[in-house]
């Protein structure tokens, strides 16, 4: 019997980041925080992306007909994502410039989108596991997203080290440490796994211990400050 690793995998992850998006959204109305819309916006749509590509690969699915319709739902689902925390950062440190920030990355979304429309990645899978085969055009686009977080992870670590409010800079260390997370999970998946060509089961250990992690580290830095927390960052 295989068993679909990818597909539970994500499906927990989908989980965690709708979860993630109810709690975002509970201290959006609790505090009228605008961050916390932002982000919880983008974390319903980070876990519709998993949710896709979850439930796509639950079933062992290789059509390629099926993920050439997939494949735009779901990176259109990632790129809304980076929208909304663009949107974040945007506002509050050029809030003049957000339309213009908005029209750029439409832009560079809706290329993102017909790139891997015009050279779908060969899917396949290795026992249970989600593997494939992308071209240069496709590596382009995931790097350049994962180097999108860098800006991110510096933004909200300064912010976290100039605010004043306790509970603010706890919650901007939080949101750094998250986009720090994602940069340390696309290494180890680039470097470690696909480079080293290690079994593609490690890419999906990988993926559930940085969903599991992430999950911690928003909870614990958007819930209640508590004295341990408080103690680290003064």
């Amino acid at each position: 019997m295989i068993i679909p690793t990818t597909g539970i995998v994500f499906l927990i992850g989908a989980a965690v980041y709708f979860y993630l998006s109810d709690r975002f959204y509970r201290f959006y109305k609790k505090e009228t925080n605008n961050t916390a819309k932002w982000f919880s916006f983008a974390m319903f749509f980070q876990g519709l992306y998993f949710l896709l590509e979850g439930f796509t690969s639950l079933f062992l699915i290789d059509s390629t007909e099926i993920w050439s319709i997939v494949d735009p739902l779901r990176i259109g689902s990632l790129a809304l994502a980076y929208l909304m925390m663009i949107c974040a950062v945007v506002r509050v440190v050029f809030p003049k410039f957000l339309p213009l920030f908005i029209f750029a990355y439409l832009i560079l979304g809706a290329y993102a989108i017909s790139v891997f429309v015009n050279h779908p990645p060969v899917m396949f899978y290795t026992g249970g596991t989600l593997n494939w085969e992308i071209e240069p055009q496709i590596s382009a686009v995931l790097i350049f997203l994962l180097l999108l977080n860098i800006p991110f992870v510096v933004f909200f670590l300064k912010e976290a080290k100039k605010a004043k409010d306790r509970k603010s800079k706890i919650r901007a260390l939080g949101l750094g440490l998250m986009f720090f997370l994602w940069i340390v999970s696309g290494l180890i998946d680039a470097l470690l796994i696909t480079y080293f060509e290690l079994s593609p089961i490690y890419s999906d250990l990988n993926y559930l211990i940085t969903f599991l992690v992430i999950g911690i580290t928003l909870i614990k830095t958007w819930g209640p400050p508590s004295e341990e927390w408080v103690k680290k960052v003064e």
